[in-house]
C-alpha cells in the first residue's frame, strides 16, 4: 500500500469517484477498469463495515495513471493502494 501518497476522492452523487488529488496534483477520473467490495470480518468484531475498490485511469494534461484506491466504511476514509501504471 502506498502510505506515503496523499490522497483526496471527488465522487459524484452516486458516491462513484470523478476525480482525485494524488500528491497535489489533480487528475480526472476517466475510465473505470474494475469494482469490487469486501465486507470485514464481522461476526469476529460485531461492527458491519464495507470496502469498495475501484481501479481507475486517472488523467491530467500531464500524465496518466493507473491507480487502485478504496473506501473503507469503518473509517470513512478514502486509500490509495497501489499505483499500477504511471
Amino acid at each position: 500500500m502506498q502510505q506515503n501518497a496523499k490522497l483526496s476522492v471527488v465522487t459524484n452523487y452516486d458516491g462513484i469517484p470523478s476525480s482525485v488529488i494524488l500528491d497535489s496534483k489533480k487528475l480526472q477520473i476517466t475510465k473505470i477498469l474494475q469494482f469490487w467490495r469486501t465486507n470485514n470480518n464481522w461476526w469476529q468484531t460485531g461492527i458491519f463495515g464495507e470496502q469498495k475498490f475501484w481501479r481507475v485511469v486517472a488523467e491530467s494534461a500531464q500524465k496518466s495513471v493507473v491507480i487502485e484506491i478504496c473506501y473503507d466504511q469503518n473509517t470513512v476514509q478514502w486509500k490509495l493502494i497501489r499505483k499500477l501504471v504511471e
